[in-house]
């Protein structure tokens, strides 16, 4: 990004700013208008934009103020006053007429505009000829300001009068970022990306440029596929864009802020009773003063820089030595109990002595190695656990945490390694309580690894059988028992054996040990969500979530409850809600989001993928391939894959489906029998959205194995898929497999089958209506054919015209309709509808072959069979034909 990027950085999203203030510059009510914001935030952008704005109709005049404490006597009009005549600069009445005229002749009658930037530094005398300027007319001004106590006393009795406006500029909202990268790059950011460069920017315009180019230029931030996303860079001894945006405004500061900030940056949040006594309460007083320095009052009042990239910058750029006297100090303020520490402060105090090459204690490394774990931060959790030597007895235990930073990396096949690289003798020495722990997270890690699977029964068989070998176990919470159990549970679940294990996570639910009853909870969500049991999922799941939270209990997959969560909401229909989730999610989760972003975003687009809403699913899906690419959360780019191919045929996009199928095939499968379900799913509806001969069979046999497995919930999803063109037996399976699911989902598809075996056209519109309520214009669209068909049968004219007009309303809506309403008995392939739609808007043979991807004789051949069913001969008789 070069000099005209910067200048054009902000102004790509504020468009409707720049509108209103060149408004107000031309408000007869007003002298001008005053902007207000922190340095970076855009104003002189701002400012140019205005500029371009009234180019032309406008003259427009830079003035610029000293930032330096000596004022230069008319400093600011220097330009001007060179211009002046001989004669013209002997007395201050003399230079504001001659100024004034000269204005006027350079504007040869078109408005003037003054932009004033970098205040507080204007002299008097300057300031008395803009004051003439404006009371006379000659001008209006438009001042930049950082603070409204820089205006000068004049400017202020303007503001305060009324007759200068003022207008409050802030940073850039999330949405606002998102855009500005998309625009800025040339095109689509990935949702953990601009999560990232969000918060370390806190949305200030010119920060966030300078954050850009250095991860561009370092290979942080990359184009992947046509998407950008965060990877892990290299580091570079390039000069640093961000480095020399905080040695500038740093050198404007004093010595006390600029020796808060260095400190801070070690610190980065600690109590403020620590920082005050590790500043002095005057060098608080000041950096909050100045900006520098927040400090939060809910609860514990914690002391933070406020603005996260010039701590980190500054830290980068501290030499070991310094780091160590600064840890030293800090040290000396703070016990290093574990016990006595909050998570964040844990977090900075072994992050910093790793940083100094201080050695942590074995005790305090492995708490803080668990609270990196537990708050996202899987790269320190590695540095962390290095300070646990082997032979210490809590090697093992590191070796666990490691394998659990490995597994929020994706890096399975490590994961699994680093705890079956212990070695047998180590393992057979652990007692009962740590040997389960172990062999617990060996199961975990094998759950993602190819073959792994097929290893975890006899493992826990071999950990059951020594846990009965006579060897007592302590009473504490999550006993080995329990610990082997939860496992059971999980891989069980992992595999799509629900019903197996349903009962005994259900009798898990009163048990009176917290951190077993949560992990077991948390498990059931998803066997619920399976089994029919969706909105009791639902709030189990939010409960689960608020009791971890209150109790602070570390789960063995934090994520079970969420998963399952989220695919409740989405197969009750309610994607809507989950895309609010998920849209906090990302916007929330910033370190989360960083290493779990492409599965965050791929759950969004499964949500706009089941919603129908095509060309949204292909957007959020393709950022979620190209993080998936780099890092493959879950194992799930190939579902990824699957649900692009049902996207691209949501919006008749045949070349696209082929495409993404296609990479299905060369993808390796998933080993979560929930997410090869739905690619599974995916894959078909985008077959039959193409009329593929196997794939309503394939559907139909899906749904059967799921229901013999006791899987209402995916059977009914597929069932529904299966039966665009079902039998009556189709028809009493869906309605009998739906009743015994919950939510509006669950009804909705069992009032569609009853329509559909009773050909009630009114039934179908109350099946229609809670499709419209629930936002799903693809479901809605089907249930209102069959609704138009059989009012039709019936002759009900009045429902007729009713289900037509709301089928033409949705149809604009939907670039294909999931079923075609037949017309005098004619029912077409969702191919031939297709390519006879695009005949009828105009399209030629070879433009139709572009547009769906197959060869012209393949369109003639279908545009042949769309005319012998309607018993029609040329285009212009397809024209008439109604439903088209």
């Amino acid at each position: 990004m070069g000099a005209e990027d910067r200048r054009r950085w902000s102004s790509f999203v504020r468009q409707n700013d720049i509108a209103e203030i060149a408004a107000a510059l031309q408000d007869r009510r007003y002298f001008g208008i005053t902007l207000i914001g922190a340095r970076g935030v855009g104003k002189s952008t701002l400012a140019r934009g205005v500029d371009t704005a009234l180019a032309g109709e406008t003259h427009i005049i830079r003035l610029f103020g000293s930032s330096s404490e000596t004022v230069v006597p008319y400093g600011i009009l220097e330009m001007l006053m060179a211009r002046l005549p001989i004669g013209a600069s002997e007395s201050a009445t003399t230079i504001i007429h001659g100024v004034s005229q000269l204005i006027r002749q350079d504007a040869r009658g078109r408005n003037v505009v003054l932009i004033l930037d970098d205040l507080p530094g204007v002299d008097s005398l300057s300031l008395s000829v803009l004051m003439h300027l404006l009371l006379s007319g000659t001008a209006r001004i438009l001042v930049l300001a950082r603070h409204i106590n820089d205006l000068p006393d004049d400017f202020l009795w303007l503001l305060k009068d009324g007759r200068l406006a003022e207008r409050r500029v802030e940073n850039l909202s999330r949405a606002e970022v998102r855009e500005l990268l998309r625009r800025g790059l040339g095109g689509p950011v990935s949702g953990a990306a601009v999560s990232a460069l969000f918060a370390a920017s806190t949305g200030n315009p010119l920060v966030l440029h300078a954050l850009v180019s250095e991860q561009v230029g370092n290979g942080t931030l990359n184009q992947h596929n046509g998407t950008w996303v965060i990877e892990s860079g290299s580091t570079s001894n390039a000069p640093s864009p961000l480095g020399e945006l905080v040695k500038s405004r740093l050198a404007r500061e004093s010595e006390n802020v600029r020796f808060g900030v260095t400190k801070m940056a070690m610190i980065q949040t600690a109590p403020l009773s620590v920082v005050i006594a590790v500043l002095g309460a005057e060098v608080v007083a000041e950096m909050e003063e100045r900006g520098y320095l927040g400090v939060s009052h809910n609860g514990r009042m914690q002391a933070y820089l406020m603005e996260p990239y010039i701590g980190e910058t500054v830290r980068q750029g501290l030499s070991m030595e310094e780091k160590v006297v600064l840890f030293q100090e800090f040290s000396s303020t703070i016990s290093p109990d574990p016990a006595a520490l909050g998570n964040q402060d844990l977090l900075r105090f072994a992050e910093w002595a790793h940083d100094s090459n201080v050695a942590l204690a074995p005790e305090l490394a492995l708490a803080a190695t668990a609270t990196a774990i537990r708050l996202h931060f899987p790269v320190l959790a590695l540095k962390l656990s290095e300070h646990v030597p082997a032979g210490d007895p809590s090697w093992v235990k590191a070796a666990i945490y490691r394998s659990g930073a490995y597994i929020v990396l994706a890096e399975y096949g490590k994961a699994a390694r680093e705890l079956e690289g212990i070695p047998e003798d180590i393992v057979a020495g652990l007692d009962p309580e740590s040997y389960a722990e172990w062999a617990a997270a060996f199961m975990s890690a094998l759950l993602w690894v190819p073959e792994g699977c097929a290893r975890i029964p006899e493992l826990l068989r071999l950990a059951r059988s020594r846990l009965q070998d006579g060897v007592e176990q302590s009473g504490g919470p999550m006993n080995a028992t329990e610990r082997l159990d939860v496992a059971w549970f999980q891989f069980k679940v992992h595999n799509g054996d629900f019903s197996d294990v349903a009962a005994d996570l259900e009798a898990a639910l009163q048990s009176s040990d917290d951190e077993y009853r949560l992990n077991c909870a948390s498990t059931l969500v998803l066997v619920w969500t399976v089994t029919g049991r969706e909105m009791e999922a639902v709030r189990l799941a939010r409960s689960v979530a608020a009791e971890v939270q209150q109790r602070d209990i570390a789960l063995v997959r934090p994520d079970l409850h969420h998963i399952g969560m989220i695919l409740a909401l989405l197969w009750t229909g309610q994607w809507r809600e989950c895309v609010s989730v998920l849209d906090d999610l990302l916007a929330d989760g910033t370190h989360s989001a960083q290493f779990g972003g492409g599965a965050l975003e791929l759950a969004l687009g499964l949500a706009y993928t089941y919603a129908g809403r095509g060309r949204e699913a292909a957007e959020v899906l393709m950022a979620a391939a190209a993080q998936l690419e780099v890092r493959e959360s879950y194992n799930a780019l190939n579902l990824a894959y699957s649900a692009l191919a049902f996207a691209h045929a949501q919006v008749g996009d045949v070349a696209g489906v082929e495409k993404y199928i296609a990479l299905t095939n060369q993808t390796p499968a998933l080993t979560a029998w929930v997410f090869r379900s739905i690619a599974e799913f995916f894959r078909f509806m985008a077959l039959r959205w193409i009329d593929d001969p196997t794939a309503v069979d394939r559907l139909m046999a899906s749904a059967k194995a799921d229901i013999v497995k006791g899987r209402f919930t995916t059977a009914s999803v597929s069932l529904f898929g299966a039966t665009v063109n079902g039998t009556e037996h189709d028809f009493a399976m869906l309605e009998e497999t739906s009743l015994r699911r919950q939510g509006p989902m669950a009804k909705l598809n069992s009032v569609f089958a009853r329509a559909s075996r009773t050909k009630s056209a009114a039934m179908a519109l109350e099946a229609a209506t809670i499709a419209n309520e629930l936002d799903l214009i693809a479901v809605e669209s089907r249930c209102m054919v069959l609704a138009l068909e059989f009012a039709r049968d019936a002759g009900d004219k009045h429902l007729v015209y009713e289900s037509k007009l709301r089928l033409d309303r949705l149809a604009l809506s939907i670039p294909i309709l999931p079923r075609a309403p037949r017309s005098a008995g004619v029912r077409l392939t969702q191919r031939e509808l297709q390519i006879a739609k695009l005949a009828v808007r105009g399209l030629g043979n070879r433009a139709i072959a572009d547009r769906v991807g197959i060869s012209v004789r393949t369109v003639e051949g279908h545009l042949y069979q769309v005319f012998a069913k309607f018993g029609i001969m040329s285009r212009a008789e397809l024209d008439q034909v109604e439903g088209l």
